[in-house]
């Protein structure tokens, strides 16, 4: 069996139409010399069917490409399937409706010398909502004990240190958050690249993940004994903003948003090209 640098994965559940714009967008990649895995939960929307039309599409371009439909407990119990089929040195999680961002990025990375034993890549982000784009640079690492300093879908993960330590499925939503401060404690070194990986569809989000995670997180918080203030890390104004979180409907949340919130004053453009623009703009 061939060993590549590079597995992606996506696990998926009954959302097709994104399934294909993920997979379009795997398949743009100029360098074809990665290993791409969808792990399917078991659909009932003709998930299947599309997932058989493209492995010629795959083959036509000598993408390794493999799918698995089987019935699982949720998208951690999924990824850690994909973790034990990858080949690859590395791992890329790119879920359903999340796209690489453009077509250098497999070609990009195998560029990136690293050890791979040691290190964990993680990049910047943009995100995607309702039509608009917005920028969006990680953090420093030591920002984990109080939150997640990136995006899962921007980061690389060594897969012998995954498959030595896959998610904890206990965790419903937060489990790749605890899989990361883990590896923080661990004094695993995070190795932080100025480059933009993914585009992150925020569709998926609902008041009753965002309550959820919540609880998750101070889960995780409380397992590693991290103070409160350290946790929010907030100042007066930041601390109310948390607590209308918990009580206003998400229905206005949405309605502010699609009011006010996707302005360039808030970070978001119309189109990614006017994204990237900006982005030139202010010297990325």
């Amino acid at each position: 069996m061939r060993n590549y640098r590079l597995s992606i994965v996506t696990v998926c559940y009954n959302d097709k139409n994104m399934l294909v714009k993920t997979m379009e967008s795997v398949l743009n990649q100029y360098d074809g010399e990665f290993e791409y895995i969808v792990i399917d939960g078991n659909s009932k929307d003709g998930t299947v069917d599309v997932l058989k039309k493209y492995v010629q599409l795959f083959e036509d371009k000598n993408i390794a490409f493999q799918f698995y439909s089987e019935k699982d407990t949720g998208i951690y119990n999924a990824m850690n399937k994909g973790i034990g089929k990858v080949t690859g040195e590395w791992i890329l999680f790119l879920n359903a409706g999340d796209l690489l961002w453009d077509e250098n990025v497999v070609s990009w990375f195998k560029k990136i010398s690293i050890d791979k034993e040691k290190s964990i890549i993680y990049g910047d982000i943009v995100h995607y909502s309702e039509g608009y784009f917005r920028y969006k640079k990680a953090e420093k690492i030591e920002s984990i004990t109080y939150q997640m300093p990136f995006s899962h879908q921007a980061v690389f993960m060594p897969t012998e240190l995954l498959k030595q330590e896959q998610y904890d499925e206990h965790y419903r939503i937060c489990a790749d958050y605890a899989w990361f401060i883990k590896m923080y404690f661990q004094k695993r070194n995070f190795y932080y690249v100025h480059k933009i990986i993914s585009i992150y569809d925020l569709s998926g989000i609902s008041s009753t993940n965002e309550k959820e995670a919540d609880s998750e997180r101070y889960m995780i918080w409380d397992y590693y004994n991290i103070q409160y203030q350290k946790k929010m890390n907030i100042n007066e104004d930041s601390y109310w903003k948390h607590k209308l979180k918990k009580i206003i409907p998400y229905s206005i949340v949405l309605h502010r948003r699609k009011r006010k919130y996707y302005t360039q004053e808030q970070g978001w453009y119309s189109s990614k090209k006017a994204l990237i623009d900006s982005i030139k703009k202010g010297g990325l």
